[in-house]
């Protein structure tokens, strides 16, 4: 199912998902791969859907908008005390993720990767 998405809504989102992916102190280039804006996008660009350009359309952001959102929501709920937790969880290998980092799972099998990190850290996508 694809989600079609408002100029102003592509704005807000712009800048939320900027500041998310700054907040998992990504490269910039990494950053594009996680949007799927890795062909059409360069890494400068990232600081003018900051500051209001609207993220363009393509087919799947807004579902790797949603996933992304997902995960961020579901580390903040497994650990709001600690905000720092999500870089790290992000970053480091665990009991789930002993071969890659979740970051490199959701970098390298793209919507699939999204989307099997999100389950693992939110038990209610998986019903």
């Amino acid at each position: 199912m694809s989600i079609s998405l408002n100029e102003e809504e592509r704005i807000e989102l712009g800048r939320i998902l900027v500041n998310l992916l700054e907040d998992w102190k990504l490269r910039p280039e990494d950053q594009l791969r996680l949007l799927g804006l890795e062909e059409m996008a360069k890494p400068r660009h990232l600081a003018q859907f900051q500051s209001g350009k609207p993220l363009p359309e393509t087919p799947d952001l807004a579902e790797r908008a949603r996933r992304l959102l997902g995960i961020q929501h579901a580390l903040q709920q497994n650990n709001p005390a600690n905000p720092g937790h999500a870089f790290l969880w992000l970053h480091n290998r665990n009991k789930y993720f002993p071969d890659r980092a979740p970051i490199e799972v959701m970098l390298d099998d793209g919507v699939d990767g999204l989307q099997y990190v999100w389950t693992r850290l939110d038990c209610t996508q998986h019903w």
